[in-house]
């Protein structure tokens, strides 16, 4: 299960950027 926090990361930078635009 070590490829679910890079996962989560990747979505929680995806929301981010998404609020950034």
């Amino acid at each position: 299960y070590t490829i679910i926090i890079p996962l989560l990361n990747l979505f929680t930078y995806s929301l981010r950027n998404k609020e950034a635009l």
